[in-house]
């Protein structure tokens, strides 16, 4: 068996060849049926972002091959573009995507969320089994760890949440203040959202077109007002967020001059997020403004990708722990069906020596009967405790492997241990060529 993913992402896709492979939320429960139907593939999890589309399955074969066929789904544009991993590539790729650092905006956390819906809906579709309910657990895991042991997510990394991070620098709390939100451009939208999910006390909305301030204003919880009005309304402003298509500035120094006089002093943050620019630069001279454009806050973007990217070898020491983690639970599997046959097979000769015995036994009682067939079958659990302890806390994938393959060969469970079904590369072991023989066959699989 091999664990196997293919797939391809911002970084090897534009947006065109993405969306011809991408599912929508409803088609992902047929693709997992039609991906679980390819022969050969035991389980399976797709996880699809307006940014990535990967197929991870547990195959018979490392061959991608069929799964790359599946997601083009008759388009050849997208070939070019997949990418492959398989066995311990898989997971700490995976996991990689997981903690954010493979994503468009490093560190961004709604990734957490998709990979935890992922595994979910491969469990409810019976698509993921054992392998793959684990590889997606451990994959929050990390993503978790990620987050919360280093600063990869720490720090606003888009122009909206930018601006919303300079206001609540500036006034510390937003939940009494004002904002005013000229014209209704994308992201002085998102900014405007964004407030509100901080509680501001009020949003004010002033457009040239008064029904799509009302519409904004409505979905924003706030108030529309003219277009014209707004120079009044900046009185009670503290926040103003400014995107029209005007060609030139709309608001001059005498302007929020005026406005400022009437505040008392109280400050104003303006955030000029139109091009051409919305708000003459030399408003931001007066004192208790704080007046931000495009520019500056893509430089406060910038350093804090900059600052995110630094956190990436903590990241990566992360992921590379996780991954020792899943492949060492991936290799343990290994021992199950060992074990058992061993216990099989003891269990045969006890119940075969009592029966030899029989005659020697008239003498007892039924009840003294199952206190013998008792004792000797604690007798077998006992004496295969200690090789069941041992696998269970090997050092290493390779110590592991040796001992497992000595007690198939001592006991001659060579059948069970080809059934065994986990033949994934273990890591950490020493080169093949230092390794014994037999530690050889299992670490490196069939």
């Amino acid at each position: 068996m091999h664990l196997v993913i293919v797939g391809l992402s911002h970084h090897t896709a534009p947006v065109g060849v993405r969306e011809v492979v991408a599912f929508a939320p409803g088609q992902i429960r047929d693709a997992l049926r039609d991906l679980r139907a390819i022969p050969g593939v035991q389980e399976v999890a797709v996880l699809s972002t307006c940014n990535r589309t990967e197929a991870y399955a547990l195959c018979d074969s490392p061959d991608p091959s069929p799964i790359s066929t599946y997601l083009c789904r008759g388009h050849e544009s997208p070939r070019d573009h997949l990418y492959s991993y398989v066995d311990e590539g898989a997971p700490a790729h995976l996991f990689r995507v997981a903690s954010g650092a493979d994503s468009m905006v490093l560190g961004e956390g709604q990734v957490l969320g998709q990979v935890r819906e992922a595994g979910r809906l491969a469990v409810e579709e019976s698509a993921a089994g054992p392998v793959i309910r684990r590889l997606f657990d451990q994959a929050m895991v990390c993503g978790r760890r990620a987050r919360n042991e280093t600063e990869i997510a720490r720090g606003a990394v888009s122009v909206s949440h930018m601006a919303v991070e300079l206001a609540r620098q500036i006034f510390g709390n937003l939940k009494d203040k004002n904002v005013l939100l000229l014209g209704a451009g994308e992201t002085a939208e998102l900014t405007a959202r964004l407030m509100a999910k901080y509680g501001v006390s009020l949003i004010t909305v002033a457009n040239r077109t008064f029904e799509r301030a009302e519409a904004l204003a409505e979905a924003l919880g706030g108030r529309a007002v003219r277009y014209d009005e707004f120079p009044e309304r900046m009185v009670k402003a503290d926040i103003v967020v400014s995107s029209t298509a005007a060609p030139h500035a709309i608001i001059h120094q005498d302007v929020a001059r005026l406005a400022l006089a009437q505040r008392r002093g109280k400050p104003m943050f303006l955030i000029d997020l139109a091009m051409p620019r919305d708000i003459e630069p030399s408003v931001g001279d007066l004192d208790n403004v704080f007046l931000y454009n495009l520019d500056d806050l893509q430089v406060l973007v910038s350093r804090n990708l900059d600052d995110r990217r630094t956190e990436l070898t903590a990241v990566d020491a992360i992921i590379e722990e996780e991954t020792e983690a899943f492949m060492r639970w991936l290799g343990r599997l290994r021992t199950v069906p060992v074990m058992t046959e061993l216990q099989r097979r003891f269990d045969a000769i006890r119940t075969a020596e009592l029966q030899r015995t029989e005659r020697r036994l008239e003498g007892l009682s039924p009840e003294q009967r199952d206190a013998v067939d008792q004792m000797t079958h604690a007798m077998v659990k006992k004496m295969l405790h200690e090789p069941w302890r041992y696998l269970k806390s090997a050092g290493s994938d390779a110590q592991a492997a040796a001992t497992l393959q000595a007690i198939v060969d001592v006991f001659d469970l060579e059948d069970a241990f080809r059934d065994s079904g986990s033949p994934f590369p273990g890591e950490g072991e020493p080169d093949a060529a230092d390794q014994a023989p037999a530690a050889r066959n299992l670490s490196h699989g069939l």
